[in-house]
Order: C-alpha cells, then sequence, then structure tokens
C-alpha cells in the first residue's frame, strides 16, 4: 500500500465516523428532542472526529502551509474573540455560557476549544473557494477569493449562531436584529477569515500539493460543509427557528453547490 492510498483509507475511515455521528445524533434529536451531543462523552467524539479528518487533510493537501493556515486561524480568531469579550466587539458585548462538554478550560471568558472551531471552519471555506476558483474558466484575483472566504465561513456562523443562542451557548447582551444576534457579529467573522486567507492568497498558498492525496480527497472539505449544512438545516426546523433556513439556503447553498459542480468537472 503506497503512501497515498494509505492517507486516502485513514480520511475514508473518519469522513464515514463522522457521517454516522452526525447522522446518529440528528435522527435521535428528531425522534427524541434530546441530542446525544449533549452527553459529553458523545460531544467530544463527535468534536474531535471531524478536527482530526480535517487537519490531516489539511497537512497532508497543503503540507506546512496546511498547518500554518490551521495555526493562525486558531491565534486570530482566539484574539479577536478575546479582545471582543473584554472590550466589545464593534460596540457589542457577548458572553460564553461555559456548560458545554470540554469548554471549562477558558482564558477571559473565552473556552479554548473554540479556536478548534476557527481553524476547522477557515480551512473548510476556504477548500470550497478554492475549488471553485479552480473550477473556474477565468482567473480570479486574490483578493476576491480571500472575500469569498469570508463570505463562506460567515454564511456558516448566520446558521449556526441563532442556534447555539437558542439552546444556551453563548448569549449577547442586548440581543440583536438576526434572532438576538446583532449584525455585528458577522462583520467580525468575515473579517477574521478574510484577514487570515489574505496572506495566503496572495502567495499561492492554498493551491494543493500535486502528489498529497488521491484525487477523491478533494471532496472531503465539501462533505464536512454538507454534514454542517443538513445539521443545521435540521436545528433549525425542530428547534422552530425557520427564519434562519433562508440564510442556510441562500448562504452556504451557493457555496456547496458550486463546489460540487466545479470538483465533478
Amino acid at each position: 500500500m503506497d503512501r497515498i492510498t494509505g492517507r486516502g483509507r485513514v480520511l475514508a475511515f473518519l469522513l464515514g465516523l463522522v457521517f454516522l455521528l452526525a447522522l446518529t445524533d440528528r435522527v435521535v434529536f428528531i425522534a427524541t428532542g434530546f441530542m446525544l451531543s449533549d452527553d459529553g462523552r458523545y460531544f467530544l467524539l463527535l468534536f474531535y472526529a471531524p478536527l482530526a479528518l480535517l487537519f490531516l487533510h489539511a497537512f497532508w493537501s497543503l503540507g506546512r502551509r496546511g498547518v500554518l493556515l490551521l495555526l493562525l486561524a486558531g491565534l486570530v480568531g482566539a484574539g479577536g474573540e478575546m479582545a471582543a469579550l473584554r472590550w466589545g466587539a464593534f460596540g457589542v458585548r457577548y458572553v460564553y455560557h461555559l456548560d458545554v462538554p470540554g469548554d471549562a478550560v477558558a482564558v477571559g471568558g473565552f473556552p479554548l476549544l473554540v479556536s478548534l472551531y476557527w481553524m476547522a471552519f477557515i480551512y473548510v471555506g476556504s477548500s470550497l473557494v478554492t475549488a471553485i476558483a479552480e473550477g473556474s474558466r477565468r482567473p480570479v484575483s486574490p483578493l476576491t477569493l480571500a472575500l469569498l472566504d469570508g463570505l463562506a465561513v460567515t454564511a456558516i456562523d448566520a446558521a449556526m449562531d441563532p442556534i447555539q443562542v437558542a439552546i444556551g451557548s453563548w448569549s449577547w447582551h442586548g440581543g440583536g436584529p438576526w434572532f438576538a444576534v446583532p449584525l455585528e457579529n458577522f462583520l467580525g467573522w468575515f473579517l477574521t477569515a478574510f484577514v487570515v486567507t489574505l496572506p495566503f492568497r496572495l502567495f499561492g498558498g492554498l493551491r494543493p500539493l500535486p502528489d498529497g492525496l488521491p484525487p477523491w480527497a478533494r471532496y472531503v472539505p465539501v462533505s464536512i460543509y454538507a454534514i454542517l449544512f443538513a445539521a443545521f438545516a435540521v436545528s433549525l426546523w425542530f428547534l422552530d427557528i425557520r427564519g434562519p433556513l433562508l440564510a442556510l439556503f441562500l448562504g452556504m447553498g451557493p457555496f456547496l453547490l458550486l463546489a460540487l459542480a466545479a470538483l465533478r468537472d
């Protein structure tokens, strides 16, 4: 078994595990109203399995550039949030409620595990944009790519944040117009992703290595984006938060469809 085949098998196993965990969690939620992810052990498994998948994919696909991207995403995301928690984000403030399994380790009210979400979301979003750009018949400027990275990542939060506020993971002082979330939050998400990916876009640092992974592995980030899409849709529908469903389909939907179409060409 050669190196690329071995890597592909590891990714295939992890992707199957993530799909099974997410599907089981949603099916149980639909049937009973109980989230398996409320159990600490299941939550950590559901949390770390996709992270392991994406971190390995980033390293094998981009090499040291992938590691640098993840580290920068985690540092910039964490730094921005700790500053926002202390001084406010564009004039608004929020607070984490540290009752989510694994969130007890915090600095200045910021759960350190959240930095891993920043790594995963920025990597997934930028991977979709890279796939779309590679499938385009026209060259796309680095600045445009970084702007699209920001939009692809912000689209995730537009659906996720109302869910997390509804279940009590965090809350915003004074609420906001987007289902108790202020619009300044999304500006922060956009700027964070844009700032992280722009240096890589300017110097071509997000082009996959030609011999890092089997061709099918290009679908891994798209699959995670699709799993997030489906999980958010189920949560929004059964929590009776229907408004963000439109944002889900108009935000994440086009990136998902365009990436799939580009990868099929």
